[in-house]
């Protein structure tokens, strides 16, 4: 026996999902009870260090319910080194988790755990449902340089080098075991016999360089002897163990001669489940989700750069971020905790977009106020603020209020001389309650005219036209059709589906948009199929085909009778039928190749998947997005037979964020992130799932995995019972794809009525195939992100409003390169890569 003991690092840890089976309240009071347990070994010298579960939002909860000199207790910790925080703040999971919020998570913790001295550089990933393949670039470009991962990836060696999208490059601990971080038997009195059993796994692993025991689990810390049990293991083996932080173990890690790769996205399920359920379970998480951060980067971040930070709402922001974070821990967004977990989440969603439209609103006023005091004066200016850098041409939608003494029945809007072609949609006399912090509250009787009209915007931009009152003028009724169509299309309803005719191929596309409804015995975490199970299709019970002279829709409403449930064994559907109803708007706008789809789904049915299937001929792979990468997928054959134990089988159904590719069509969506594409008969199938309807946590019978995945808890709220709704897009023909459409699904120009003019301005546009993802305000000057989908180099060309020092940064905010002065720039962009640009004036 070699003398030379091996030392074996010793990495103390809770893993803490601050809500699962229990609401986020009662396990509040739980981390109380262990931070105080873990402040109280440290102080006693029973352990050295600890590590705080990679996530700063436990400080945040802890210190809402003790005291001050308690909390300071901690903190000292912290500060000692002891205790190590961060990165994140909090444990979310990666494939539901859109872009701008996985660099928000970072930079918040980051800066969470600096403010208390500790910086972790370890990208600590210990229990996320696989892993996306932009992960290695993103932490890089916070300055991490190494990750700890446990799920997705089975490779011969627990180091590896875990290559990202751009090629960058993470030296990364995989935690080999099927436990992982999840070590518990030194609370147990045969822990010897244990230990040796973990430590004869590793060795036979082709490389354990290493040496890691992640010492804690869920919920749970070690006990007061562990030390003493380490030592006792010691005396008569040749290791010796050594209590790390997290950089420590970074130390090592780095030091290693890593020779295996792994590459991009992780999903393998060899060694561990990764629970790809829970991309559809509770759909409507995924949806409200979606609508937040887009309304925190498209609005709130958006308008704080437009008025550069005027409104000094920097600590505003980070409490919404932080709220909105919470929601995207794992066991949260995934849909995977109790009914009260999830009504929960429900309200600080609610609450999000409650405090980004007034936050929005005190901006706007600030910016252009409106007049109802003084009846004297008209708000007869009509501002409009195109929040993306594309060029677009679209249907702006306008609320304008009207005294009802100066209402002449009708409105007009000018740009300058101009008098623009618009539709007044609706007219409506009511009472608006005006309200204020700084002026009365005020009651008006006035006319609310709910007005359309098309818009070009040649990028990011102010516009600025004014409103006068008119007589009504004889306007164009709608008009029904028979079909609707534009420049690019022509849909219409043949053979009991959609069909959709391109222009400008002349190819045409039948069996589109084809509602249907399949039996699913799963839980929260995964799906399961039944043996020979039926596929239940939608029917077309009415078509209405209308236009007017702004847009054309049709209205299309089917009626599908899905079996109610399964029946008493779950092997079958039960013989009693529930009806649900759908009812799809499609809108076609002049000069827009995106076809905008709105669902209302009545859903009465449980136990069943509804999906919306798109027919095509066979194809040789698809593409769908996640945070900052777009990845190509086979196409796949759904899996037969039955899970083995502790078996995770691999079936069709692929993550997206918000982007789909599948031959000739391309899907953008909000928050519908599931979808498949199988080989079926001669052809393939597309279909986006709308709703996936459970009553269980985890169950430990299906067919698709060999075991259960959490507490059996009935949680009835997943069968989604009741009213929901989708926005999505479809574009036919590659010609037309563009990552802009799904911008231009997300957004909409911001409006508001004012007395006072404003002159046009233009801030930022862009040219070149790249996908724009946010403009902030941060530190005295505007940062603009992008992103290059594809795996070769693209120029883009941006143009800014005005002149100032532009340089190249990273997402941590470090100026990489300075590009120059000026206000018109060509940037060369790798394959695959983040850009974020940083501007300030000179």
């Amino acid at each position: 026996m070699n003398s030379e003991k091996r030392i074996i690092s010793v990495l103390h840890h809770t893993h803490w999902d601050r809500e699962w089976y229990q609401t986020f309240e009662a396990m509040q009071i739980r981390l109380r009870d262990v931070i105080r347990h873990i402040v109280t070994m440290i102080e006693n010298h029973q352990i050295e260090y600890f590590y705080l579960d990679g996530q700063t939002c436990v400080l945040d909860d802890y210190r809402e319910i003790v005291s001050k000199e308690e909390f300071s207790r901690l903190e000292e910790l912290i500060r000692r080194g002891k205790i190590q925080v961060g990165p994140w703040y909090v444990l979310a999971d990666e494939f539901l988790c859109p872009p701008e919020a996985c660099v928000k998570n970072l930079e918040i913790g980051m800066k969470t755990a600096k403010e208390y001295g500790s910086f972790c550089r370890l990208g600590y990933l210990p229990d996320t449902f696989g892993h996306i393949g932009s992960m290695p670039q993103i932490l890089k470009e916070f300055g991490i340089d190494c990750a700890v991962v446990w799920r997705g990836t089975n490779p011969s060696d627990c180091e590896v080098w875990w290559e990202g999208n751009d090629k960058s490059r993470l030296a990364t601990l995989v935690l080999s075991t099927r436990d992982g971080y999840y070590q518990t038997f030194l609370k147990h009195q045969d822990y010897e016999r244990e230990l040796d059993a973990y430590l004869d796994f590793h060795n036979r692993k082709r490389s354990w360089n290493c040496p890691v025991l992640m010492d804690g689990a869920d919920h749970t810390v070690c006990n007061d002897d562990v030390l003493k049990k380490l030592r006792a293991y010691e005396n008569d083996r040749n290791v010796q163990f050594q209590e790390v932080l997290a950089n420590q173990l970074c130390e090592r890690l780095l030091k290693c001669d890593i020779q295996e790769t792994v590459k991009g996205e992780l999903r393998d399920a060899s060694k561990i489940y990764v629970l790809s359920g829970t991309w559809s379970s509770r759909m409507y998480l995924k949806v409200m989700n979606q609508k937040c951060v887009d309304a925190m980067v498209h609005r709130v971040e958006f308008l704080n750069a437009w008025e550069a930070g005027k409104s000094r709402s920097e600590a505003l922001l980070e409490h919404m971020w932080k709220k909105l974070l919470v929601n995207q821990a794992h066991d949260s967004i995934c849909g995977c905790s109790i009914d009260e977990v999830h009504s929960d989440m429900e309200s600080r969603f609610r609450q999000i977009l409650e405090s980004a439209n007034q936050y929005a609103d005190t901006v706007l006023e600030q910016l252009y106020p409106y007049e109802y005091m003084d009846s004297s004066v008209f708000n007869e200016w009509l501002h409009m603020i195109h929040n993306t850098p594309y060029q677009e041409r679209t249907l702006v939608t306008a609320v304008i209020l009207v005294r009802k003494k100066e209402d002449q029945g009708g409105i007009a809007l000018y740009d300058g001389d101009q008098k623009l072609d618009i539709r007044i949609a609706e007219r409506v006399e009511k009472e608006v309650f005006f309200h204020h912090s700084f002026a009365e509250p005020w009651y008006e009787d006035a006319v609310e005219y709910r007005i359309e009209v098309h818009i070009t915007f040649q990028g990011m931009e102010h516009r600025c036209f004014q409103i006068k009152t008119c007589p009504p003028e004889a306007e164009c009724p709608p008009e029904t059709v028979d079909f609707i169509s534009n420049e690019y299309y022509e849909l219409r309803v043949e053979e009991g589906s959609v069909s959709v005719r391109q222009k400008l191929t002349g190819k045409q596309y039948k069996n589109q948009h084809i509602w249907t409804s399949v039996p699913d015995a799963g839980d929260s975490y995964n799906s399961s199929w039944l043996e020979g199970q039926e596929t239940v299709l939608g029917k077309i019970e009415t078509v209405q085909c209308r236009k007017d002279c702004m847009k054309q829709t049709m209205v299309i409403r089917w009626r599908l009778e899905a079996p109610a449930g399964l029946d008493v064994k779950r092997t079958g559907p039960c013989e009693e039928r529930k009806e649900l109803t759908i009812t799809t708007r499609f809108q076609l706008i002049p000069g827009s190749p995106l076809i905008r789809v709105h669902s209302q789904v009545h859903n009465e049915a449980k136990n069943h998947k509804l999906k919306i299937e798109f027919r095509m001929p066979e194809i040789e792979y698809h593409e769908s997005d996640t945070a900052f990468d777009l990845v190509r997928r086979e196409v796949r054959k759904p899996s037969a037979g039955a899970a083995r134990p502790n078996e995770e089988l691999e079936i069709c159904q692929d993550p997206s964020n918000s982007q789909i590719y599948a031959g000739d069509i391309q899907i953008v969506h909000i928050g519908m992130q599931e979808y498949e594409v199988e080989k079926r008969g001669e052809g393939d199938v597309c279909s986006l799932t709308a709703l996936r309807c459970t009553g269980d946590l985890s169950r430990r019978d299906l067919r698709t995995r060999g075991g259960g995945a959490g507490p059996g808890y009935e949680t009835p709220g997943g069968q989604c019972i009741g009213d929901w709704e989708f926005d999505y897009g479809l574009i036919y023909g590659r010609e037309l794809f563009s990552p802009e459409h799904v911008i231009e699904l997300k957004t909409s120009p911001i409006i508001k009525q004012s007395y006072v003019w404003s002159p046009d301005e233009r801030r930022l546009w862009l040219t070149g195939n790249i996908l724009y993802s946010s403009y902030q305000y941060s530190d005295g000057g505007w940062v603009l992100r992008m992103f290059h989908q594809k795996d070769w180099e693209e120029v883009i060309n941006v143009r800014l409003g005005r002149t100032g020092k532009v340089w190249l940064s990273d997402l941590g905010g470090l100026k990489k390169e300075f590009l120059g002065e000026g206000d018109s720039f060509s940037i060369r962009v790798p394959g695959c890569k983040i850009i974020t640009m940083r501007v300030e004036e000179l």
